[in-house]
């Protein structure tokens, strides 16, 4: 059999319908609390509605918040590293005049995963620590330094924010990503 899988376009959604109020009551911040208890299959399903009907970001805050429960094995797990790339593509997908790059700092001096802000001289940057030397294949991530940095008029780079946490930590370091972004 040959299928052909297709994006489809958002549906529109009327407000005051109750389609409406479901999608603004599912889209807040209830997946913190309750995507943890849900099934992987009830999780995309939720996040396949929510997407339907252009809630891209809350589709990832839902599957992002589900996979942190998710263990080795379930369709959602994620390695630490992998579940920080994922929080940080939401937190792209969510606020408007983001741009996430991948970089090698030891070109560029910056950070392996950074953010910048569009039509700002403002950017943050997230540097691997690692158990072991950088040009070594068995290193393993441990954690994430960061540095956020602001250009000012007289074209000085001024540090507005730093800190560090190991990956067993993520809610530390998405916390920081979230705060540069929507300050």
């Amino acid at each position: 059999m040959n299928t052909t899988t297709t994006t489809p376009t958002a549906q529109t959604v009327e407000p005051g319908t109750p389609l409406h109020w479901f999608l603004e009551v599912w889209s807040g911040d209830a997946a913190a609390d309750i995507a943890k208890a849900l099934t992987c299959t009830e999780a995309d399903a939720l996040a396949g509605l929510l997407r339907s009907c252009g809630r891209t970001a809350a589709a990832l805050e839902w599957i992002n918040a589900h996979a942190r429960s998710d263990e080795e094995g379930d369709a959602h797990y994620r390695t630490p590293a992998e579940a920080l790339r994922a929080e940080f593509d939401e937190l792209a997908a969510s606020v408007s005049g983001l741009d996430l790059c991948e970089e090698d700092p030891e070109t560029f001096g910056f950070g392996h995963l950074v953010f910048y802000k569009q039509n700002e001289d403002a950017r943050i940057g997230f540097t691997e620590i690692s158990d072991r030397p950088s040009d070594d294949p068995e290193r393993e991530v441990t954690g994430y330094e960061w540095t956020a940095d602001r250009r000012g008029s007289d074209g000085v780079s001024v540090v507005t924010a730093s800190g560090s946490a190991t990956l067993d930590d993520l809610d530390t370091i998405t916390a920081a990503a979230w705060t540069w972004a929507t300050q």
